[in-house]
C-alpha cells in the first residue's frame, strides 16, 4: 500500500502532516500499528491533508477494517479527486466490501498505462486473481502479505481504593430464628488503602487467508495493597479466537480459561466458550453472541456452577473526525449450580450498559463506561436471613479511562500515561451483600 498512499504526496515535507504522509510503509504488524497510532493522534490537525488521509485509509485497510478505511479514502478524494493512488485505494476498499465493479472498471481503464509504480501494478494486476470479491494476497511495500503478527503490552499503575475487599458497612445483623428476630452487633467496615496494579499480555495472530484470522493470547494481572496484603489477588487468562469474514459479515468462535487466586476467596477456574457474529449497519455495527461457561472451585465442590447467556451490542460512530464511538450492550443469562447445596439455587442474570470512546485532543483517548446488572436467586438464600428470602442483587458500575501518548515512544514501542477511575455500588434486599467501592489509579503502559 506504500504506492497507494504516497504516490500523490508532495516532494518535501514542511509540516507534521506531510512528514507522516511520506512515512516508509511498515513491513511488520507492530510498526504498522505504531504508524497508525501516530496518524490517529494527529488526524484532527491533518483533517484537510489529502495524502495524510489516504495513508490512514490504506493502513486501516491493511488492519482489516475496510469500513473505516472507506471514510478517510473518500474524504481524501474529495480534497484531491485526481490522485490516482487514492482512486486505486477506493476501488480496492470497495472490492473488500463486496462491490467489485469499481475495481474491475479500474483494471480495464489502467491496463495499458505505463506510468504505474511496480508495486501498484502488482496490486491491481496480480498474476492469478482468485476473485474480484476478495483482495489478493499481495501487499505493496513487501513481496507477500505477512501472515503472522504479534503484540504485547505491560502496565503498572498505583492508586487508592476505599473498599479493597468489597465489604458492607454493618453495625448489626438481624437473624431470623424460631424464637424470633435476633439482632447481633457486628463490625463490618471496608478495608481501604493504597494499592498497585500490574498487568501484561501477549497476543499472536495468524491469517491463513485474507478473510480468516486466528489469534491466541495470554494475559496476567495482580493487585498488591501495601497495608492490606490479605486483599491481594492474582489472575491469569488464556484465550483462543478464530474469525471468518465474508460479504461484510464476520463470525467468531472463542475459547478461554482463567484462573483466579487471592487470600480473601477460594481459588477457582473459569472456562468459557463463545460464539458471535457481527455486521455493518450503516455507520453502526451490530453484534450477536452466545456463550457457555463453567466455574470450578479449588476445594468447595458445592459452589461449582455453569452459566450460559446471549448478548447483543450496537456500536455507532458519532464523530468520525474525533473517532467518537458509542456502544450499547445488553445480555441475558442463567447461572446453574452443579450442586443442590448452593445457597440461593440457580440465578437469573441480566445486564446492560453504555460505552463511549473517542479522542479529546493531543492524542488523548477516553473510554467511559456505565453498566447495570442484576441477579435473582431461584430459592431462599438462608433461613437465618429474613426468613429465607430470595436474594436480589443490583450492581451499578462506572469507569473512566484516559490514555495519553508520551513523546518517548518510537517505532518499536509506544509509551502512554494512564489515569483510571472506577466506582461500584451493589444493592441487595439482604444488607449482608450491600457495598460501595471507588478507586483511582495512575501510571504507565508500554505497548510493542
Amino acid at each position: 500500500m506504500a504506492a497507494l498512499a504516497q504516490a500523490g504526496a508532495s516532494a518535501a515535507p514542511s509540516n507534521p502532516c506531510d512528514s507522516l504522509a511520506r512515512s516508509t510503509w511498515p513491513t511488520t504488524l507492530v510498526a504498522r500499528r505504531q504508524l497508525l497510532f501516530n496518524l490517529q493522534a494527529l488526524r484532527q490537525s491533518c483533517i484537510d491533508h489529502a495524502p495524510f488521509l489516504g495513508l490512514l485509509g490504506g493502513l486501516l485497510l491493511e488492519e482489516g477494517d475496510p469500513s473505516q478505511a472507506l471514510i478517510w479514502i473518500e474524504r481524501s478524494l474529495l480534497l484531491e479527486p485526481d490522485n490516482p493512488a487514492t482512486q486505486a485505494s477506493l476501488a480496492l476498499v470497495l472490492a473488500e466490501l463486496g462491490q467489485p465493479l469499481a475495481l474491475q472498471e479500474l483494471r480495464q481503464a489502467w491496463r495499458g498505462r505505463a506510468d504505474l509504480p511496480p508495486a501498484l501494478r502488482s496490486r491491481l494486476f496480480p498474476p492469478q486473481l482468485p476473485s474480484l470479491y476478495a483482495l489478493p494476497d499481495v501487499r505493496l511495500g513487501q513481496p507477500e502479505r505477512s501472515r503472522w503478527g504479534a503484540t504485547a503490552d505491560a502496565s503498572v499503575v498505583t492508586g487508592y481504593e476505599d473498599n479493597l475487599d468489597r465489604s458492607p458497612r454493618l453495625s448489626e445483623l438481624t437473624l431470623t430464628v424460631p424464637e424470633g428476630p435476633l439482632v447481633l452487633p457486628v463490625s463490618s467496615q471496608p478495608r481501604r488503602g493504597a494499592a498497585t496494579l500490574l498487568s501484561g499480555s501477549f497476543q499472536a495472530a495468524y491469517a491463513p487467508t485474507q478473510s480468516t484470522v486466528l489469534r491466541s493470547g495470554l494475559s496476567a494481572s495482580a493487585r498488591s495493597a501495601s497495608s492490606q496484603h490479605e486483599t491481594d489477588w492474582q489472575q491469569l487468562q488464556w484465550v483462543f479466537n478464530a474469525s471468518q469474514s465474508w460479504n461484510g459479515i464476520r463470525a467468531q468462535i472463542e475459547v478461554s480459561s482463567a484462573w483466579f487466586t487471592g487470600k480473601l476467596g477460594e481459588p477457582y477456574r473459569l472456562q468459557r466458550l463463545s460464539l458471535g457474529a457481527d455486521a455493518a449497519l450503516g455507520p453502526c455495527r451490530l453484534r450477536l453472541s452466545a456463550d457457555d461457561e463453567g466455574r470450578t472451585q479449588s476445594r468447595t465442590d458445592s459452589l461449582d456452577a455453569g452459566a450460559n447467556g446471549a448478548g447483543l451490542s450496537l456500536s455507532c460512530n458519532l464523530d468520525e473526525a474525533q473517532d467518537w464511538t458509542a456502544t450499547v450492550i445488553a445480555r441475558e443469562g442463567r447461572d446453574r449450580p452443579r450442586s443442590a447445596d448452593r445457597p440461593g439455587g440457580a440465578q437469573r442474570l441480566n445486564s446492560y450498559g453504555l460505552r463511549l470512546t473517542g479522542t479529546l485532543g493531543w492524542g488523548t483517548r477516553l473510554e467511559a463506561t456505565v453498566r447495570r446488572s442484576a441477579s435473582v436467586d431461584s430459592t431462599g438464600y438462608s433461613p437465618l436471613l429474613q426468613d429465607n428470602a430470595v436474594r436480589r442483587l443490583r450492581l451499578t458500575q462506572a469507569s473512566i479511562d484516559l490514555a495519553h501518548p508520551l513523546p518517548w515512544g518510537n517505532s518499536a514501542y509506544r509509551l502512554e500515561l494512564l489515569l483510571q477511575w472506577q466506582s461500584a455500588h451493589q444493592r441487595s434486599n439482604l444488607p449482608l451483600f450491600d457495598y460501595r467501592a471507588q478507586s483511582l489509579y495512575g501510571g504507565l503502559r508500554w505497548a510493542w
